[in-house]
Protein backbone atom coordinates (compact mmCIF):
# COMPACT_ATOMS: atom_id res chain seq x y z
CA UNK A 1 0.00 0.00 0.00
CA UNK A 2 1.67 3.21 -1.47
CA UNK A 3 1.77 6.06 1.02
CA UNK A 4 0.00 9.37 -0.47
CA UNK A 5 2.88 10.82 -0.61
CA UNK A 6 3.64 8.95 -3.79
CA UNK A 7 0.66 9.74 -5.41
CA UNK A 8 -1.16 12.57 -6.59
CA UNK A 9 -4.95 10.87 -6.25
CA UNK A 10 -5.93 10.10 -2.76
CA UNK A 11 -8.80 7.33 -2.30
CA UNK A 12 -11.60 7.75 -0.05
CA UNK A 13 -12.02 3.71 0.43
CA UNK A 14 -7.91 3.92 1.65
CA UNK A 15 -8.64 6.64 3.81
CA UNK A 16 -11.03 5.19 5.52
CA UNK A 17 -8.99 2.23 5.99
CA UNK A 18 -5.93 3.94 7.32
CA UNK A 19 -7.80 5.93 9.16
CA UNK A 20 -9.28 2.73 11.75
CA UNK A 21 -5.82 1.06 11.20
CA UNK A 22 -4.26 4.39 13.53
CA UNK A 23 -7.51 4.49 15.99
CA UNK A 24 -7.37 1.07 16.26
CA UNK A 25 -3.87 1.20 17.43
CA UNK A 26 -4.13 4.21 19.46
CA UNK A 27 -7.55 3.30 21.36
CA UNK A 28 -8.75 6.22 19.49
CA UNK A 29 -12.00 4.19 17.43
CA UNK A 30 -15.30 6.23 18.25
CA UNK A 31 -16.76 4.41 20.41
CA UNK A 32 -19.41 4.57 22.27
CA UNK A 33 -17.31 4.70 25.76
CA UNK A 34 -15.03 7.53 23.52
CA UNK A 35 -18.23 9.29 22.46
CA UNK A 36 -19.65 9.40 26.03
CA UNK A 37 -16.73 10.91 27.16
CA UNK A 38 -16.43 13.38 24.97
CA UNK A 39 -20.32 14.58 23.99
CA UNK A 40 -21.87 14.21 27.74
CA UNK A 41 -25.11 15.70 26.97
CA UNK A 42 -25.46 14.14 23.90
CA UNK A 43 -24.57 10.11 24.92
CA UNK A 44 -26.03 9.29 28.46
CA UNK A 45 -24.77 5.67 28.50
CA UNK A 46 -22.05 3.70 26.61
CA UNK A 47 -23.88 0.56 26.85
CA UNK A 48 -23.17 -1.12 23.16
CA UNK A 49 -26.62 -0.66 21.32
CA UNK A 50 -26.45 -4.10 19.47
CA UNK A 51 -26.17 -6.59 22.50
CA UNK A 52 -26.66 -4.19 25.84
CA UNK A 53 -24.64 -6.71 27.54
CA UNK A 54 -21.53 -4.35 28.13
CA UNK A 55 -19.82 -0.64 27.75
CA UNK A 56 -19.44 -0.55 24.19
CA UNK A 57 -15.13 -0.19 24.58
CA UNK A 58 -12.64 -0.97 21.80
CA UNK A 59 -12.23 -4.36 22.52
CA UNK A 60 -16.19 -5.15 22.96
CA UNK A 61 -16.67 -3.73 19.44
CA UNK A 62 -14.40 -6.64 18.29
CA UNK A 63 -15.68 -9.22 20.33
CA UNK A 64 -19.35 -8.49 20.75
CA UNK A 65 -21.50 -11.89 20.21
CA UNK A 66 -23.75 -9.73 17.55
CA UNK A 67 -20.92 -9.03 15.26
CA UNK A 68 -20.89 -11.13 12.02
CA UNK A 69 -18.01 -13.08 12.52
CA UNK A 70 -16.83 -14.55 16.17
CA UNK A 71 -13.17 -13.95 17.47
CA UNK A 72 -12.39 -17.69 16.58
CA UNK A 73 -13.24 -16.81 13.27
CA UNK A 74 -11.06 -13.86 13.33
CA UNK A 75 -7.71 -16.09 15.02
CA UNK A 76 -8.44 -18.75 11.79
CA UNK A 77 -8.30 -15.89 9.36
CA UNK A 78 -5.12 -15.08 11.15
CA UNK A 79 -3.76 -18.21 10.65
CA UNK A 80 -3.97 -18.77 7.43
CA UNK A 81 -3.08 -15.55 6.24
CA UNK A 82 0.17 -15.92 7.86
CA UNK A 83 0.43 -19.88 6.60
CA UNK A 84 -0.63 -18.59 3.25
CA UNK A 85 2.03 -15.91 2.61
CA UNK A 86 4.79 -18.26 4.29
CA UNK A 87 4.14 -20.91 2.03
CA UNK A 88 4.50 -18.57 -1.03
CA UNK A 89 8.20 -17.53 -0.34
CA UNK A 90 9.47 -20.63 1.79
CA UNK A 91 9.74 -24.64 0.81
CA UNK A 92 5.84 -25.98 1.13
CA UNK A 93 7.45 -28.76 3.17
CA UNK A 94 8.72 -26.41 5.68
CA UNK A 95 5.24 -25.12 6.36
CA UNK A 96 3.74 -28.77 7.14
CA UNK A 97 3.07 -27.94 10.56
CA UNK A 98 3.17 -24.17 10.59
CA UNK A 99 -0.79 -24.04 11.24
CA UNK A 100 -0.33 -26.32 14.48
CA UNK A 101 2.67 -24.68 15.58
CA UNK A 102 0.95 -21.05 15.64
CA UNK A 103 -2.48 -22.90 17.13
CA UNK A 104 -0.63 -23.74 20.46
CA UNK A 105 0.61 -20.20 20.96
CA UNK A 106 -0.22 -18.87 24.36
CA UNK A 107 0.13 -15.62 23.04
CA UNK A 108 -2.99 -16.35 19.79
CA UNK A 109 -4.93 -18.06 22.52
CA UNK A 110 -8.38 -16.63 23.40
CA UNK A 111 -9.00 -16.16 26.97
CA UNK A 112 -12.59 -17.16 28.25
CA UNK A 113 -13.33 -13.75 28.89
CA UNK A 114 -13.08 -11.77 25.86
CA UNK A 115 -14.41 -9.09 27.31
CA UNK A 116 -11.02 -7.99 29.20
CA UNK A 117 -6.97 -7.46 28.58
CA UNK A 118 -4.60 -9.04 31.23
CA UNK A 119 -1.20 -6.98 30.99
CA UNK A 120 0.14 -10.09 32.56
CA UNK A 121 -1.09 -12.82 30.13
CA UNK A 122 -1.09 -10.96 26.57
CA UNK A 123 -3.78 -13.32 23.91
CA UNK A 124 -5.25 -13.09 20.76
CA UNK A 125 -7.13 -9.81 21.84
CA UNK A 126 -3.88 -7.97 22.15
CA UNK A 127 -3.28 -9.45 18.01
CA UNK A 128 -6.58 -7.68 16.97
CA UNK A 129 -5.25 -4.46 18.43
CA UNK A 130 -2.42 -4.70 16.37
CA UNK A 131 0.53 -6.10 18.99
CA UNK A 132 2.21 -8.74 17.36
CA UNK A 133 3.95 -11.44 19.57
CA UNK A 134 7.94 -11.45 18.46
CA UNK A 135 7.11 -15.76 19.18
CA UNK A 136 5.14 -15.35 15.62
CA UNK A 137 7.29 -13.53 14.01
CA UNK A 138 10.24 -15.87 14.75
CA UNK A 139 8.20 -18.19 13.47
CA UNK A 140 7.77 -16.78 10.17
CA UNK A 141 11.55 -15.73 10.21
CA UNK A 142 12.22 -19.85 10.66
CA UNK A 143 10.28 -20.06 7.43
CA UNK A 144 11.70 -17.87 5.30
CA UNK A 145 15.61 -17.13 6.55
CA UNK A 146 15.42 -13.54 6.25
CA UNK A 147 14.34 -10.77 7.94
CA UNK A 148 13.69 -8.59 4.72
CA UNK A 149 10.92 -11.48 3.49
CA UNK A 150 10.10 -12.16 7.22
CA UNK A 151 8.98 -8.25 7.54
CA UNK A 152 7.27 -8.53 4.14
CA UNK A 153 5.40 -11.35 5.13
CA UNK A 154 4.10 -9.36 8.12
CA UNK A 155 3.34 -6.55 6.59
CA UNK A 156 1.22 -8.12 4.01
CA UNK A 157 -0.38 -10.25 6.67
CA UNK A 158 -1.24 -8.28 9.38
CA UNK A 159 -3.07 -5.05 6.33
CA UNK A 160 -5.47 -7.93 5.09
CA UNK A 161 -6.12 -9.04 8.35
CA UNK A 162 -6.26 -5.02 9.69
CA UNK A 163 -8.88 -4.83 6.28
CA UNK A 164 -10.62 -8.02 7.65
CA UNK A 165 -11.32 -6.97 10.63
CA UNK A 166 -11.99 -3.34 9.75
CA UNK A 167 -14.61 -4.76 6.68
CA UNK A 168 -16.07 -7.48 8.59
CA UNK A 169 -16.32 -6.23 12.13
CA UNK A 170 -16.34 -2.43 12.50
CA UNK A 171 -17.93 -1.11 9.11
CA UNK A 172 -21.33 -3.30 10.49
CA UNK A 173 -21.04 -1.63 14.14
CA UNK A 174 -20.87 1.80 12.28
CA UNK A 175 -24.12 1.20 10.27
CA UNK A 176 -26.16 0.18 13.28
CA UNK A 177 -24.76 2.44 15.63
CA UNK A 178 -25.48 5.30 12.94
CA UNK A 179 -29.19 3.67 12.23
CA UNK A 180 -29.16 3.79 16.53
CA UNK A 181 -28.48 8.00 16.07
CA UNK A 182 -30.86 8.62 13.67
CA UNK A 183 -33.75 7.00 15.41
CA UNK A 184 -32.82 9.02 18.37
CA UNK A 185 -32.08 12.36 16.93
CA UNK A 186 -28.22 12.42 16.83
CA UNK A 187 -27.04 13.24 13.37
CA UNK A 188 -26.00 17.41 13.40
CA UNK A 189 -22.08 17.16 13.84
CA UNK A 190 -22.51 21.28 14.41
CA UNK A 191 -24.19 20.54 17.05
CA UNK A 192 -21.86 17.91 18.67
CA UNK A 193 -19.22 20.21 18.09
CA UNK A 194 -21.14 23.24 19.99
CA UNK A 195 -22.61 20.62 22.86
CA UNK A 196 -18.51 19.58 23.62
CA UNK A 197 -17.73 23.01 23.25
CA UNK A 198 -19.94 23.70 26.26
CA UNK A 199 -18.71 20.99 28.25
CA UNK A 200 -14.88 21.17 27.77
CA UNK A 201 -15.50 25.11 29.39
CA UNK A 202 -17.60 23.80 32.23
CA UNK A 203 -15.88 20.54 33.54
CA UNK A 204 -12.77 18.47 33.24
CA UNK A 205 -12.61 15.61 30.47
CA UNK A 206 -11.29 12.48 31.89
CA UNK A 207 -8.30 11.45 30.49
CA UNK A 208 -8.51 7.59 31.75
CA UNK A 209 -9.90 5.88 28.76
CA UNK A 210 -7.44 7.86 26.31
CA UNK A 211 -4.16 6.04 26.78
CA UNK A 212 -2.96 3.58 23.87
CA UNK A 213 -2.60 -0.18 23.56
CA UNK A 214 0.15 0.14 24.87
CA UNK A 215 -0.06 1.05 28.08
CA UNK A 216 -1.82 -1.91 28.78
CA UNK A 217 1.78 -3.95 28.95
CA UNK A 218 3.56 -4.00 31.97
CA UNK A 219 7.34 -4.23 31.43
CA UNK A 220 7.63 -7.94 31.48
CA UNK A 221 5.25 -8.21 28.49
CA UNK A 222 6.47 -5.00 26.84
CA UNK A 223 9.60 -7.27 26.01
CA UNK A 224 7.37 -10.05 24.22
CA UNK A 225 5.53 -8.37 21.82
CA UNK A 226 6.92 -6.15 18.20
CA UNK A 227 4.07 -2.94 18.39
CA UNK A 228 2.41 -2.77 14.50
CA UNK A 229 3.00 0.45 13.72
CA UNK A 230 -0.08 1.42 11.44
CA UNK A 231 1.46 2.80 7.70
CA UNK A 232 0.49 6.43 7.12
CA UNK A 233 1.54 9.11 5.30
CA UNK A 234 5.55 9.42 5.95
CA UNK A 235 6.07 7.24 8.78
CA UNK A 236 5.23 4.10 7.27
CA UNK A 237 5.59 0.29 8.79
CA UNK A 238 7.75 -0.04 12.09
CA UNK A 239 8.91 -2.17 14.47
CA UNK A 240 9.89 -1.79 17.84
CA UNK A 241 11.85 -4.36 19.46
Amino acid sequence: MLSYIDRNVTDNKETRQRAFNVKLFNNELPTLEKLKDRFPKIYENDSCIRCNLEKEDQVHVLTCPKNLIDIHSCRNKLINLLVSKTTTVACGDTCKNMCKTLEALKKLHIPRDVSTRDADHLSFIDVMLELIPITVYDIVLQKVVTHESTNQIIDDVFNQFKLFLHTHIWKDRCTAVKKWETENGISNNKWKKKVRNETLDTTVTSQTNNTDNNSVLNNTTQDLYIIMLSKIAVIGLGYIK
